[in-house]
């Protein structure tokens, strides 16, 4: 059946494995430098990428001199196997910068992302054969690890980005072949995707229903009892709704089934056994110690007690008002600056070591942190960055299966058109986890959380009211920020939770209603609620504005924090945007506007070796205007 959808035949680039160039150019690539050089712009296809960002990929380890004729040479050596359409490069090249110019199915990365849509919007039409055709044929793309020349911080978040792709269209396949009638192949697929990841409750939920299907009802019992173990063992949390759902009906059909053998006459008719019931005094008192023991609090031990996972939904479904929590600014003109390097990683930093940084900063970009760093980073790094009076600022990102843009997706709730993960079953779950796994002492250093990591960017198209689904989704994503709010404050007895927005969103006079320019207006309800104001600040033509306009605007509804400050890989924006901003009469304006911590994005834009006199700048603001963070 999958034999009847062929691709790759005229893929240009092939990167879900080994590099390589196809169509009539087919040669895999083996020289280091060009392999490089071509993977880091396949890494963005038809998106301009500056040389600054190119030469580091080429030379990690540091660029020699040559670096720029060099790249030259190798660009040059690309559109020697590269072949023109028409006029047009295939490496197209402006000042400053070059771009891949190539289509989507040109691409196996982004080829097989169109085919796990196509097989979810088949399967969602009800032609489960040629959907799971559709999510096999993508699956038989990956040749190996992708991009697996290219190293980097982008490249690593572009691996796990596919990786949860490639689990997400195999889920797919699954659920494909469920309503194909096919559940030995699905419990084929599904058994090694479970047991390579306890914490995948969708994945053995599927696999329970596959079982189910294939008249196997032990075997999903038992399927049940190991992801119960495995939770109970990682996060000492019990299984989702969903897989407790499906566990209650073989039960209930276990109780059934006993119900009709015991309705059934019995084949051998035994004697009557006679039976001893105690004596109406014996009664009497036993009813009288079980009494005494209710009311004497025996009824906790007799009473069933609420799981974790209804004390979640108890606590983010209440009705009580959320108690802003206070933060303490810095002296004025001054800031909180941070770095986002990781709570294991920022300590290695020169900055960290010769400057007074008040603050480090962890993204959260992917579910498997959950289980497989953030155990051990809750013993060591967590503890030791607040013993050293260090604020720790987690940057929230939305980790679930995603596609490179926001998508339409339905559920039991409606039909919504957005990132999926922030209004999935696993991320309220997964927000105790993050808020019991950084927690801090009440009146140690704080937790900041910055929600969602550019909230614009979860909805899909450009504004809030572009679609029904997409308005809604909006809707629901105020709500989820809320319930979130509520798990950090219960779970974090240190937390401060903002929502994150991008800096440009206030920028020009635009007001029409479906504009991302208005999408503060949009979620000024929740940012009241919001225990600070938190905004990234990226753009490659400066930042200045935003920064001031933000600011200025948010300011009103409390404390804010400039969470993201990365100018679009620029040094000279860097080098514009520092100099402007970190001056004495600069910082005084915005701090008594509410500014109280700046975070920079990582340390590759003022690196003490390749970039000394952006590192001597930044080093130089630090000590000038940093501040340590005060208890929370």
């Amino acid at each position: 059946m999958t034999a009847e959808i062929e691709v790759g035949a005229d893929f240009l680039v092939l990167a879900l494995g080994p590099l390589q160039l196809g169509g009539e150019c087919a040669v895999e690539m083996t020289a280091e430098k060009p392999q490089r050089l071509l993977a880091a712009l396949a890494l963005q296809p038809n998106r301009w990428v500056s040389t600054a960002e190119l030469t580091e990929a080429l030379w990690p380890e540091g660029a020699p001199a040559s670096a720029r004729g060099n790249l030259k040479t190798y660009v040059h050596l690309l559109r020697q196997l590269l072949p023109a359409v028409g006029e047009q490069q295939r490496i197209d090249s402006r000042k400053g910068s070059y771009r891949l110019v190539v289509s989507r199915d040109e691409l196996d990365v982004t080829t097989f992302e169109d085919l796990i849509a196509a097989a979810r919007t088949t399967l969602a039409d009800g032609e489960a054969g040629l959907a799971a055709d559709r999510a096999a044929a993508a699956l038989r793309l990956w040749r190996g690890e992708p991009f697996e020349s290219l190293s980097g911080h982008a490249a690593e978040i572009e691996r796990v980005r596919l990786a949860e792709l490639r689990h997400s269209a195999a889920d797919c396949r699954a659920d494909a072949l469920l309503a194909d009638g096919r559940a030995d192949e699905a419990i084929a697929l599904l058994r090694p995707l479970a047991s390579a990841d306890s914490l995948r409750e969708a994945s053995w939920e599927r696999l329970m229903r596959a079982l189910i299907q294939a008249g196997r009802p032990a075997e999903a019992l038992r399927t049940y009892h190991e992801l119960r173990t495995g939770l109970a063992s990682e996060l000492g949390t019990e299984p989702g709704p969903g897989p407790r759902r499906l566990y209650n009906q073989l039960l209930d059909a276990d109780r059934e089934a006993g119900d009709d053998v015991r309705m059934s006459p019995p084949a051998v008719v035994s004697p009557p056994v006679k039976r001893q019931w105690p004596g109406r005094r014996n009664l009497v008192i036993a009813a009288c110690i079980v009494f005494v023991l209710l009311v004497a609090g025996g009824a906790y031990a007799f009473w069933p007690q609420p799981t974790p996972d209804q004390k979640l939904m108890q606590l983010v479904n209440s009705t009580d008002p959320i108690q802003k929590r206070p933060i303490t600014m810095p002296p004025p003109g001054h800031l909180i600056f941070g770095m986002s390097n990781g709570v294991d990683d920022t300590s290695k930093s020169p900055l960290y070591q010769q400057a007074p940084l008040g603050m480090v900063t962890q993204y959260y970009y992917e579910r498997s942190m959950l289980a497989q760093v953030l155990p051990g980073w809750s013993k060591n790094e967590i503890p030791k960055t607040y013993a050293a009076g260090k604020a720790i600022h987690l940057m929230v990102d939305s980790p679930h299966p995603n596609q490179d843009e926001p998508l339409p997706f339905s559920d039991k709730q409606g039909s919504f058109c957005g990132f999926r993960y922030p209004l999935s079953d696993d991320f309220l779950p997964d927000m105790r986890t993050l808020a019991m796994g950084f927690a801090g002492k009440k009146d140690g250093p704080p937790l900041f959380v910055s929600m969602f990591n550019g909230v614009d960017k979860h909805l899909c198209g450009e504004g809030v009211y572009d679609s029904p689904a997409t308005t809604a989704y909006a809707q629901a994503l105020k709500v989820r920020y809320l319930q979130a709010i509520r798990i950090f404050h219960a779970y974090a007895p240190n937390s401060r939770v903002g929502l994150d927005l991008d800096g440009w969103l206030l920028e020009g006079g635009d007001t029409n209603q479906g504009k991302n320019l208005v999408l503060v207006n949009y979620f000024s309800d929740v940012l009241k609620q919001s225990d600070f104001q938190t905004f990234s600040a990226f753009e490659h033509d400066g930042n200045i504005d935003s920064v001031t306009t933000m600011t200025r605007y948010l300011g009103r509804f409390g404390p804010v924090m400039v969470c993201r400050f990365a100018p679009d890989g620029s040094i000279p924006n860097f080098d514009s945007d520092l100099n402007t901003m970190m001056t004495p009469s600069f910082l005084k304006t915005v701090t008594a506007q509410g500014l109280f911590a700046w975070n920079f994005d990582d340390d590759t834009q003022f690196d003490s070796k390749k970039q000394p006199q952006q590192f001597a700048e930044t080093l130089n603001a630090v000590r000038k205007f940093g501040a340590s963070a005060a208890p929370a």
